[in-house]
C-alpha cells in the first residue's frame, strides 16, 4: 500500500466514525424528546382523570351548563387522541402541532368549566368536597404539565439545533431525521 491509499483509508475511517457519532448524537437527542414527552403524557393523563371525575358531580349541580360540560368532554376526547398520536412518534412536528392545538381547545373549555365549578355555591356538601378535590388535582396536573412541556420544548430545541447544524444537516436527510415540533 502506498501513502495515498493509506491516507484515503484513514480519511474514510474518520468520516465513517464521524457519521456514526453524529447519528448516535441525533438518536440520543430524539430519545430525550421521547423521555420528556412521557412526563408530559403522564401529566395529561392525570388532568384527564381529574376532568372526568369533575364532570359527574357538575352534570347534576349545573343542569343549565350542559353545553360547557359537553364541550369539555369533547375537547378531552380530542386531546386524548392527539396525545395517543404523539405517544407513537414524539418527535413528529405534525403531531406536536395537533397536540398544541387540541390542548389550547381543552384549556379554553376547561377554564370555563373550572370557573363554573368554583362559582357554584348551591352544591350539596358531598359534591362540593368532591369538586374541590378534583379542582385541586386539576391544578396540580396543570403545574406538572407546564413543567413537563418546558422540558419537552427544551429537548426539542436541542434536537432541532443538532439537526440544523452543518454538516449534520446533510446526514439528517440521509438518515431520514427531520425537525421536531414544539408544544
Amino acid at each position: 500500500m502506498d501513502s495515498i491509499q493509506i491516507a484515503a483509508l484513514v480519511a474514510a475511517a474518520v468520516i465513517s466514525f464521524w457519521m456514526l457519532g453524529a447519528y448516535n448524537r441525533l438518536i440520543g437527542l430524539r430519545n430525550a424528546i421521547a423521555s420528556a414527552y412521557a412526563q408530559l403524557d403522564e401529566g395529561l393523563a392525570r388532568r384527564a382523570e381529574a376532568a372526568t371525575a369533575l364532570l359527574a358531580p357538575l352534570r347534576q349541580a349545573l343542569p343549565n351548563e350542559q353545553g360547557a360540560l359537553d364541550a369539555l368532554q369533547a375537547a378531552q376526547a380530542l386531546l386524548e387522541h392527539a396525545a395517543l398520536a404523539m405517544r407513537a412518534r414524539p418527535a413528529d412536528a405534525t403531531s406536536a402541532k395537533q397536540l398544541a392545538a387540541t390542548a389550547a381547545d381543552f384549556n379554553a373549555a376547561g377554564s370555563r368549566v373550572r370557573a363554573l365549578a368554583e362559582q357554584q355555591a348551591a352544591m350539596p356538601a358531598d359534591d362540593a368536597g368532591a369538586v374541590a378535590q378534583q379542582l385541586l388535582r386539576w391544578r396540580e396536573a396543570d403545574a406538572r404539565i407546564a413543567f413537563a412541556r418546558q422540558l419537552f420544548n427544551d429537548a426539542v430545541l436541542a434536537y432541532n439545533e443538532a439537526v440544523f447544524q452543518f454538516p449534520t444537516r446533510l446526514l439528517a436527510r440521509v438518515y431520514g431525521l427531520a425537525a421536531a415540533g414544539l408544544i
